[in-house]
């Protein structure tokens, strides 16, 4: 059997702090042999964390028709974080740093409208130097001047 995989362009790197990725031709069908890889690169010191609104890709119990891998670094050789097929509408995924790699695959058969994910910075998981573990949860509307009088700046 010979497998011809389409290159529709949908292979990118993608960077910044937030930002929109979608399978090809998203919301409708998704081509068969398809494949596209993505990586998305925050900061540095950040975690990116990728969120799905929408999922609909090929059911298979192993993921064995179409797929949406996620790994955790910055190529294919990352350590895997999740292989997604079939409905998974609420999947969230953080990586342990500010690089994710996605790998999308079709095969020669059904397809799928395929999905929506947002991706973003995770500020509670921001890598913080060693030593450092104090999180500033919240602010307050006023701070302390040098005269020690209170002063509103918000």
């Amino acid at each position: 059997m010979c497998l011809n995989l389409i290159c529709i362009g949908c292979s990118r790197i993608l960077s910044g702090n937030e930002g929109t990725l979608q399978s090809p031709n998203y919301p409708s069908d998704y081509p068969n042999n398809a494949r596209c890889v993505w990586t998305i690169e925050t900061d540095p010191g950040t975690r990116v964390s990728l969120n799905f609104s929408a999922f609909s890709l090929e059911d298979g119990g192993s993921c064995q028709y179409d797929s949406l891998v996620v790994r955790d670094g910055n190529n294919s050789s990352s350590p895997l974080l999740r292989k997604l097929c079939g409905q998974n509408r609420t999947v969230a995924i953080t990586a342990s740093r500010n690089v994710l790699f996605l790998e999308f695959r079709s095969d020669g058969s059904v397809t799928k409208n395929g999905f929506l994910a947002h991706w973003s910075v995770d500020i509670s998981k921001k890598n913080f130097p060693e030593g450092c573990q104090k999180v500033i949860s919240e602010c307050l509307s006023r701070f302390w001047a040098a005269s020690f009088q209170p002063v509103d700046y918000g």
